[in-house]
């Protein structure tokens, strides 16, 4: 719609016609009070993924117990990287804690040289320098100090030893072995000459000297690093399964080793759900779309019922609640429980604040407004990772989410007054239609006259239906339950490609936290990319384009070739797969809410969000589909794909159309296109 209307031309509108006219010119004011809607897209992700790092088993961060042969035994078959002469290129250096350092210094005119200790490389921050190594040749001893455990006195965090640094001779070296550096060992300990300095973990200085990463190498004229080799401490070794099945099965903690995580903390390390009992972690991602079920189930007659927003109300609430309640959980089944509460409070309160929002976009915008929800879920992403990666306790991690809904996302929920749609269309409230389209135009400055307006009402009953009456529709207008059926479909094979893809992106890589962000980097370039051809194609043809493409690239993912190195075609085309389907799983909630009447539209959601669950819920397991048979399962995604774009020729084109008000509509516009 071009411009605002004016009253004086036409006396009766639809409620999506006057937000097309109010909202052509959105202010400042309005775009942020969206933005803050939004916000809850991006806390929904943060609560999925929690579990990822929340729970997160460090399979390469673990050391034997000295009385256990059997680990010393496998540990003793790991290759290590040998003595590797290092120069100094700059002052600060990245170090493994598990390595072995040798110093040397040929200038020996110097009375003292340090080496300070920093947890990372951030050159201001002044927590990061962690302690220091001063060799002190006139006070004939090296000190070892923890600025970790530095209170009032720098005595109370200092270890002293002598030694005779022989001024005159023409080098000093000093070796500084970290504990596990030589796979058995527990303690760190610097030797220089026939002196040696053990250091545990008393007052603070062990600390230090393990959690370092950096050392400052000012004075310091070369080193070597002898490592051994990380990649050997991995889950094959611990639990005797892969290349390790010659070891009589899995090690157990606190007998044959402990977990070395440097201070992070675990729910699965605190109730030991490693080897064979990993499944139970596996079962949190479903009894969280258990819960969704139920929310969706709940949403789908909430949402058409008290309004979208009192049913996102209801959800953000559930989901509060289960957060902080998930933060003090002692036990795997009370998290269990409290994980079914976040899926249900999750996809109960995201369906209903998705509805609401497209119903106060206008039409001209909605395809970008769905771009912008779909990329606060990949800001979550990022969220996620970041607060993983700086949180170290599981159960401040899993209170997070609760403390940002609050901040972030409660005074925009409470400002926003119920859907004007909704209000008309279900409740046949037209002063309350009208008072929601005002607040709409203050925000929106706008000048359009909505006193001498009467809203049209497509349906002549002047009653609120009754549900039985909304569900005898679907038998009595075919059409729309056609329509529902096949978006049905679609929500499936997306959903189960798309989980397909997620719940192994902490496999693709050794660092959780990279491959997360590689994550949220791909989806933020799917959404941004394939918007455009979403509104210059239209939603029909962009749908049947993204199945179609991802099920070519599951295909060609089949090609044993190597582009370079170790990136493979089979790597290339399922990343670009995955993207394209990931994409259609973001915009088939716009395309749903387009095809469905404002008088079901909340059901029919949730109905397609429900059997989504259906299709995330398998999508969980589809590494075990993997380890059956990897060119199998990408024909099943292929072939899944493509049956998904055939299906979408029997839908009609939403593009810049106005949505069906009712089902009696539906059947119309059908009738008309044939």
């Amino acid at each position: 719609m071009d411009g605002e209307l004016s009253s004086s031309k036409r006396s009766k509108y639809s409620t999506e016609e006057v937000v097309n006219s109010v909202g052509e010119k959105p202010t400042f004011l309005y775009v942020m009070l969206m933005f803050g809607l939004m916000t809850f897209n991006m806390m929904c992700a943060m609560v999925a993924y929690f579990p990822n790092f929340g729970g997160y088993v460090p399979y390469s961060d673990w050391r034997c117990i000295s009385g256990s042969k059997d680990c010393l035994n496998r540990t003793s078959k790991f290759s290590d990287q040998g003595w590797q002469n290092q120069s100094v290129t700059k002052e600060r250096t990245f170090i493994e804690s598990r390595c072995s350092i040798k110093l040397k210094q040929f200038d020996t005119s110097l009375d003292v040289h340090t080496l300070e200790l920093y947890r990372d490389d951030i050159e201001d921050d002044q927590n990061s320098n962690i302690g220091s190594i001063i060799f002190d040749s006139n006070a004939q001893q090296i000190s070892v100090r923890s600025y970790i455990q530095c209170k009032n006195s720098i005595k109370s965090c200092t270890k002293d030893f002598p030694f005779n640094f022989e001024v005159d001779s023409k080098t000093f070296e000093c070796n500084l072995i970290f504990a596990g550096s030589t796979l058995e060992q527990e303690e760190s300990t610097i030797s220089c000459g026939a002196s040696k300095l053990t250091l545990t973990d008393d007052e603070g200085i062990l600390t230090a000297v393990e959690r370092v990463k950096y050392i400052d190498l000012k004075g310091i004229g070369t080193y070597d690093l002898h490592c051994p080799d990380k990649d050997q401490y991995n889950r094959d070794n611990l639990c005797g399964t892969g290349d390790s099945n010659m070891y009589d099965g899995q090690m157990n903690v606190g007998k044959d080793f402990y977990w070395y995580t440097q201070g992070r903390t675990s729910f699965s390390i605190d109730w030991n759900l490693y080897c064979d009992r990993e499944y139970l972690r596996s079962m949190i991602s479903s009894v969280y779309f258990g819960g969704a079920w139920l929310g969706l189930i709940v949403g789908g007659t909430l949402y058409d019922l008290i309004g979208r927003k009192r049913g996102a109300l209801v959800g953000y609430g559930v989901v509060i609640a289960a957060c902080f309640a998930s933060a003090a959980s002692t036990s795997i089944e009370f998290l269990f429980v409290c994980r079914f509460f976040q899926g249900s409070g999750v996809f109960l309160g995201y369906t209903g604040m998705y509805v609401l929002l497209l119903e106060y976009a206008a039409t001209k915008y909605r395809a970008l407004v769905n771009t912008a929800i779909l990329m606060m879920w990949a800001v979550g992403y990022l969220l996620v990772t970041f607060t993983g990666y700086m949180i170290h306790d599981w159960h401040w991690l899993a209170a997070t989410s609760g403390f940002l809904f609050l901040t972030l996302h409660l005074i925009p929920l409470i400002l926003t007054p119920q859907s004007p749609s909704f209000l008309l269309v279900t409740k046949r409230d037209v002063e309350g239609a009208k008072a929601s389209l005002r607040w709409l135009m203050m925000l929106n400055r706008s000048s359009f006259d909505l006193e001498g307006v009467v809203l049209e009402d497509t349906v002549e009953e002047t009653e609120e239906p009754s549900f039985a009456d909304t569900m005898k529709d679907f038998w009595k207008y075919k059409e729309m339950l056609v329509q529902m059926l096949i978006q049905m479909w679609l929500w499936i094979v997306a959903a189960f490609i798309y989980y397909g893809f997620s719940f192994s992106w902490s496999s693709l890589g050794k660092d959780i936290y990279m491959s997360y962000l590689y994550a949220a980097i791909g989806e933020i370039v799917a959404y941004t990319v394939l918007t455009l051809p979403l509104e210059y194609w239209g939603r029909k043809n962009s749908h049947i384009m993204m199945f179609l493409v991802g099920s070519a690239s599951f295909l060609l993912a089949m090609i044993p070739y190597k582009i370079s190195g170790s990136f493979t075609v089979e790597q290339l085309s399922c990343l670009i797969g995955s993207m394209f389907v990931s994409a259609v799983f973001g915009f088939i909630y716009l395309y749903t809410i387009e095809l469905s009447p404002t008088s079901h539209r909340g059901r029919i959601c949730s109905y397609c969000s429900i059997t989504a669950r259906l299709g995330a819920f398998s999508g969980t397991y589809t590494s075990l589909m993997f380890g059956w048979s990897k060119k199998g399962t990408l024909i099943i995604f292929a072939v899944l794909s493509g049956l998904a774009g055939l299906a979408t020729f029997r839908l009609p084109d939403t593009k810049g159309v106005l949505t069906p008000a009712s089902a009696e509509e539906v059947q119309l516009r059908r009738k008309r296109d044939l």
